[in-house]
């Protein structure tokens, strides 16, 4: 590992990143509220929409990230493209 991957790993641990994003493929076990780091704006309900709980609203599938490089664009609204 490289001095820039053991940077990153760093980072993606204490910014808490690891919280959801672990298992065997980094992510894809559960589902949590997106924003709860960083606000983010979405008129998506997400599993709300489903299951019609409260406590649901904007609430999603936590995505692998195996492969991330090569799987823009990214969150449940494809809002984010792919940086490289």
């Amino acid at each position: 590992m490289n001095d820039s991957e053991k940077r990153g790993l760093t980072k993606f641990v204490h910014m808490g990143c690891a919280t959801c994003h672990n298992g065997v493929v980094i992510g894809g076990n559960s589902y949590k509220k997106i924003g709860v780091v960083e606000p983010y704006e979405t008129k998506d309900m997400g599993r709300f929409e489903i299951t019609g709980i409260e406590t649901d609203k904007k609430v999603f599938k936590v995505p692998s990230l195996r492969n991330i490089t090569k799987t823009g664009p990214y969150f449940h609204d494809g809002s984010v493209g792919n940086t490289r």
